[in-house]
């Protein structure tokens, strides 16, 4: 099955399935996220401006807890705003359109 040809869902469920039966793609998905991903995608994934962070919380022994981002520190540049606006053919903001 060629990944690039499958739509946004499929692709981050093609990417995960691969993770659970793939330590050695899992590890290397954790430690360079944009690299992996572009591998899968027909577009380049612009991250300029943004930490991208992978964390495996595949346990089902450990529960998870995300901090937010404070919205009163939130502070966009003009080209996060530009993604924001649709200027962009994806969004990091929540997860990767590829």
């Amino acid at each position: 099955m060629e990944i690039k040809n499958l739509n946004k869902d499929e692709k981050w469920n093609a990417i995960f399935e691969k993770c659970y039966q793939d330590e050695a793609f899992k590890k290397e998905f954790m430690a360079n996220p944009v690299d992996v991903l572009q591998s899968y995608s027909d577009v380049e994934i612009d991250t300029k401006g943004f930490k991208v962070v992978v964390t495996d919380q595949s346990d089902p022994q450990v529960i998870n807890i995300n901090i937010p981002i404070n919205e009163d520190d939130l502070q966009l540049t003009e080209a996060q705003l530009e993604h924001v606006a649709g200027g962009s053919k994806f969004c990091i903001s929540v997860s990767f359109f590829f």
